[in-house]
């Protein structure tokens, strides 16, 4: 009885003084940030030549009906909102709605999300997607990718529904 418990007080004690590496003990953690911080010079780089193929003015969809381009990110106080510019090449008014939503590969919860804007014949006209924050867990961090589905059709016809995946790069 005496070992077992010399051996547990022994057991605990070494427990209490096991050794604990943190980020600032790393030696590699000075070069670590240096090339973190040269990713990021290089990834702006990259941007300012690739020009407005990522980021703002992107163009996700463009076909027959359609073209739709994304325009800009606002971040205001609890809600994030998304600008698109649709030019409606038809001879009929539709209506944007969106479903399932992504950022940076985390789903949106449907109460968090409004959008469902018309654009006449022949216009072209701006829609917005507007996140809301209703729960504790705060906005999602507008990095990576945006990814919907764009559900439209011709404004009173809600049988005749066309869905179309979009990808924004937000970064």
């Amino acid at each position: 009885m005496k070992k077992n418990l010399l051996l547990l007080a022994t057991l605990f004690t070494l427990g209490g003084f096991a050794p604990s590496v943190s980020a600032e003990d790393n030696p590699n953690q000075a070069r670590i940030e240096e090339i973190e911080a040269q990713i990021k010079e290089l990834q702006a780089e990259l941007k300012e030549l690739k020009g407005d193929e990522e980021g703002e003015n992107q163009i996700v969809l463009d076909n027959e009906l359609f073209k739709i381009t994304y325009k800009e990110f606002k971040e205001k106080d609890d809600r994030l909102e998304f600008i698109f510019e649709v030019e409606n090449k038809t001879d009929e008014n539709y209506t944007f709605q969106t479903e399932l939503i992504s950022i940076d590969g985390y789903m949106v919860d449907d109460t968090n999300k409004s959008m469902s804007d018309s654009v006449a014949a022949d216009k072209k006209g701006k829609i917005r997607l507007t996140i809301s924050d209703h729960t504790d867990e705060g906005l999602p961090e507008p990095t990576g990718d945006l990814e919907l589905t764009l559900r439209t059709f011709v404004d009173g016809n809600y049988s005749d529904v066309m869905r179309y995946p979009i990808a924004v790069e937000l970064d």
